[in-house]
């Protein structure tokens, strides 16, 4: 599958007070629904990845929930962590994990992916992620209606998830102590500690083992308030709210001396008021590193959103996103609109590369669904003469005929269908949905400087359009399934 998406930028690197985080804009492309990782202390982190590769000391991250902006060291994570965020071939047990048989359930406004959980005469009731209640579809809204094999994550909640493991453990000691383990991995600790203690009862003689495992939660435990603190006196701090950023700075070696985060932290009290000091003083200066930062943050945010929407409704999104980044930049910088824009227009150049990807024929009138080849026109058959019938024997000897017309049957297509621009969005994974709505964004919004478009030839037709295929015995030229017809990918280069 082609994930050459973004290709990465140029990494730029500007000094800073020490609490502000530097962007570096070399893209490293994550797995379809994977924007997260694990941390060794057990914590799942979701968001927007900022990653280059050539940094030896770890990526950064955008909360999706906070907002916040998290340094990840490599050593923070397990080593099939950074093979996956880097695309290396990693451990063995972190293969994919098992699909399950579900369904995708298509309307004019939305997908669904799920299991059946019943259906009536005129209702679908698809059991989802979303939560412990069935998803309703009104039959008469469904276009489109298919089977499809589907990862665990996006039909159970965590919580069911880890039920179901637990369900399946029984008595088992082995089992109860890795669905423990799968809970603290998806940050239940106290569902894992119930396991936990589980796992004691059905097999006492390993009390000892488990007591051990259950030491090792308590401190991922402590370890996740000590990130959750730091997290959220750095986006304080970013929000110029200095007093409370110190507050929650200084609970961390208060509350959590132990951690590794009060360990590798313990110069962000100081850093926050030398930021605070700078603030009085140059404030304009400060306003401008911090929108140049926060802007392409929020802005990746809500193109994640979007991407979980249908075409049709994330292309109208699209053209709102600049202003709801000025008022969300508004509300937490304390500034007006004038001043973000002002600062905004005096960013440091950072450019980044926009690609539609496969998907760059819609914007480029490719041809939406239909059929890949329509045969040449023929001279019409002449019908046939009354009473034009032959006779075809049957049985042995050819003792009994039939009679029938002397028609010619009619040809079999040779045409396949392509697919339309709902179709293909709804096929593609998140990440390619968001790499298109960035390109889209890169070359509609007045708020961004737009550098250049670049185009290379369809990895699948090479420039041409068309491909040869075999076609009830024919060797036929059908349209390019990739491109359809438009011969390339589209990218732009802005910032």
């Amino acid at each position: 599958m082609d994930r050459g998406r973004i290709g990465p930028a140029p990494v730029h690197r500007v000094k800073l007070p020490a609490i502000a985080i530097v962007l570096t804009l070399g893209f490293s492309s994550l797995a379809p629904a994977q924007e997260g990782v694990r941390l060794k202390s057990g914590r799942q982190v979701s968001g927007t990845f900022l990653i280059d590769e050539k940094d030896p000391d770890g990526f950064r991250v955008e909360c999706w929930d906070t907002g916040a902006i998290l340094d990840i060291r490599w050593s923070q994570i397990p080593e099939s962590e950074r093979d996956r965020l880097l695309h290396r071939l990693g451990d063995p047990e972190t293969a994919p994990p098992s699909l399950i048989e579900g369904v995708l359930i298509v309307t004019s406004s939305r997908y669904v992916f799920g299991i059946m959980d019943r259906e009536d005469s005129s209702l679908l009731y698809v059991k989802t992620n979303a939560g412990n209640a069935p998803t309703v579809i009104p039959k008469v809204a469904i276009l489109r209606r298919d089977t499809v094999r589907i990862p665990e994550a996006e039909i159970y909640t965590p919580l069911e998830r880890v039920d179901r493991r637990a369900a399946a453990a029984g008595k088992d000691y082995r089992r109860l102590l890795d669905a423990g383990r799968f809970a603290a991995g998806l940050q239940l600790p106290d569902r894992a500690r119930d396991l936990y203690l589980r796992a004691i009862q059905a097999d006492p003689s390993k009390k000892e083992e488990v007591e051990a495992v259950l030491v090792a939660l308590e401190a991922r435990v402590r370890e996740a308030k000590a990130e959750d603190l730091m997290a959220e006196a750095k986006r304080l701090a970013d929000e110029f709210d200095y007093a409370r950023a110190l507050g929650e700075a200084r609970r961390i070696p208060r509350e959590f001396p132990d951690t590794e985060t009060a360990k590798r932290y313990g110069d962000l009290v100081a850093a926050i008021e030398k930021e605070q000091k700078e603030y009085l003083t140059h404030r304009e200066e400060l306003l401008v590193r911090k929108v140049g930062l926060l802007w392409p943050m929020k802005r990746s945010q809500l193109l994640s959103q979007a991407a979980g929407l249908m075409l049709v409704e994330a292309r109208a999104r699209i053209a709102k996103i600049d202003d709801e980044v000025v008022k969300d930049l508004c509300r937490r910088l304390k500034s007006d609109s004038g001043e973000i824009l002002v600062a905004w227009e005096k960013r440091e150049e950072r450019k980044r590369l926009a690609t539609y990807g496969s998907g760059t024929w819609i914007v480029r009138d490719g041809q939406d669904g239909g059929l890949d080849y329509t045969p040449p026109a023929q001279a019409p058959i002449a019908p046939p003469q009354p009473g034009g019938q032959i006779l075809i024997p049957v049985g042995g000897g050819s003792r009994w005929w039939i009679m029938a017309d002397d028609v010619a049957p009619s040809p079999k297509p040779l045409g396949q269908p392509l697919r339309t621009k709902d179709e293909w969005w709804v096929q593609s994974d998140p990440y390619d949905r968001k790499a298109w709505l960035e390109a889209e964004h890169a070359s509609t919004s007045p708020y961004v400087k737009r550098v250049e478009q670049r185009s290379r030839k369809c990895g699948a037709c090479l420039g041409f359009g068309l491909l040869q295929a075999m076609r009830s015995g024919r060797l036929v030229a059908v349209k390019c399934p990739r491109c359809h017809g438009v011969c390339e990918d589209v990218s732009v280069l802005f910032w």
